[in-house]
């Protein structure tokens, strides 16, 4: 029987940190990336392997088969697996960090260009050797490589969190006492990175374009009336953009202070700890518009606009689902989706105990169907229905869609068999699809005559 040995055995575990010591044998293997860098006490080796084994059929399978089985710790996910390991050779103490997962970009294509078979496996084997010895200290291996690794993500919603630092809270005292000291205000079109201007344009070389720019004291005194904040903890966050536009105060000649504007509601000064939301943000956004420069107001009222229809299109997801666990979808987490598709047992349940397997995958393929239109772009909420649909096997899927079917629910499991997700977690289950389903998929896709969703097709869906 074949043997998969990755020398991370005791005896290399105790050797050193060698790059060569890293490698695969007695395996049918086919190499695709292999990188391998070494730096002070830091040694880097990320290495992609197509594995044609038979005796090969997970991420798990590999993680057994090594020799190493009292790990000092040992992160299991679906889609990969995170071991550590730490090993003292006289003076010399070595950290191995060691990740084994199905990279999330990785298509069919590759893993038969590389000779695996249905049964095979795409495997990327990521290494992280910290070598420290007595009286010094080596690199630490980075956050994403501890026994918890995060999950990466591809979102444009800004983050909100409070770094740490040592500066105050916003209180409307320091912002009085800023504005006392004023008597010019200069608004820019550009962001601000510290107290430093950030043109937003695709030239950064370009100056900012100033909007208003006003001396009268009657101006300056209405500015100052609207200008207040909320002074309350709960309501201090810290915007991941570098806000717009921004706000220069000046004493005569002087530049006194800039401030940031965020999303026409919060505002972030360097002298703060976080940034604080405006009481009269509307007011604010009137003033600047009255002396000249409309697009902030307009920007923030189309925002609003957009908020407003996305809760509408929210509200008609939630509706195709089946109705069996609506209350527990909207009890989930959608300030954080990633954390929401973690906490889906609930839903499970539910879900598990209206219906049939094959009903529930019915329903799940419908409501799938039923989003917003767009396979890429779309809110994250929508892969709810893909998360629960990888849970059930193969085979219930296929039964579930052997009657006549709905165009949303064609267009769930075209959504669904086209996906990424299924054709790496469930490689294997690909050549399960029967020929009049791939054909139904294909035909569904060429009537929409969409260009995103025609490659990936052509991407996932097997021939």
């Amino acid at each position: 029987m074949k043997l998969l040995f990755l020398c991370l055995a005791a005896d290399m575990l105790m050797s050193n940190a060698d790059p060569s010591a890293y490698r695969l044998e007695n395996l049918k293997v086919k190499a695709l990336h292999q990188y391998h860098e070494q730096r002070g006490g830091l040694l880097t080796i990320c290495d992609s392997y197509g594995i044609s084994d038979p005796g090969i059929a997970s991420i798990a399978d590999v993680v057994n088969r090594m020799s190493i089985k009292n790990w000092d710790s040992r992160f299991d996910k679906p889609d990969f697996v995170c071991l550590k390991k730490s090993v003292e050779k006289g003076n010399t103490s070595f950290v191995y960090t060691i990740k084994i997962y199905r990279p999330r970009n990785s298509q069919p294509k590759d893993l038969e260009a590389m000779g695996a078979t249905d049964q095979g496996q795409f495997i990327e084997l990521w290494y992280l050797v910290d070598v420290s010895s007595a009286g010094g200290k080596g690199n630490s291996p980075p956050a994403s490589t501890s026994e918890t690794p995060a999950i990466s993500s591809a979102t444009a919603a800004p983050v909100q969190q409070v770094p740490e630092t040592k500066r105050p809270n916003p209180t409307q005292k320091s912002l009085d006492s800023l504005l006392s000291r004023v008597d010019r205000i200069r608004v820019v079109d550009a962001g601000l990175s510290g107290d430093t201007l950030a043109p937003l344009g695709t030239n950064r070389n370009d100056r900012a374009t100033v909007l208003p720019d006003t001396h009268k004291a009657k101006q300056i005194e209405s500015f100052r009336s609207c200008f207040h904040i909320v002074e309350d903890n709960t309501t201090f966050g810290y915007c991941a953009c570098l806000g717009w536009p921004t706000f220069e105060f000046f004493s005569g000649t002087t530049l006194v202070a800039r401030v940031s504007l965020h999303h026409g509601q919060s505002i972030r000064w360097s002298e703060w700890a976080a940034d604080a939301v405006l009481k009269r943000n509307v007011d604010v956004l009137k003033w600047v518009a009255a002396n000249g420069a409309p697009e902030p107001l307009r920007s923030y009222e189309a925002d609003l606009a957009r908020a407003v229809e996305s809760q509408k299109q929210y509200e008609r997801w939630l509706t195709a689902a089946p109705k069996s666990i609506r209350e527990q979808i909207r009890a989930l987490d959608w300030g954080n989706p990633f954390a929401a598709r973690r906490d889906l047992q609930p839903v499970c349940d539910a879900l598990s105990s209206a219906e049939s397997p094959e009903a529930q995958a019915l329903s799940l393929f419908q409501w799938y169907g039923s989003g917003c239109g767009l396979w890429s772009g779309f809110p994250a909420y929508e892969e709810l229905p893909n998360a629960l649909l990888l849970q059930m096997q193969t085979r219930v899927l296929l039964r579930a869609l052997t009657n006549t079917l709905s165009d949303a629910q064609i267009e769930g499991a075209s959504r669904f068999f086209t996906s990424s997700e299924f054709n790496q977690q469930k490689y294997p289950d690909r050549k399960m699809l029967p020929d009049d389903l791939k054909k139904k998929i294909r035909d569904h896709i060429a009537r929409q005559k969409d260009k995103q969703k025609t490659g990936q097709m052509e991407c996932y869906l097997p021939k």
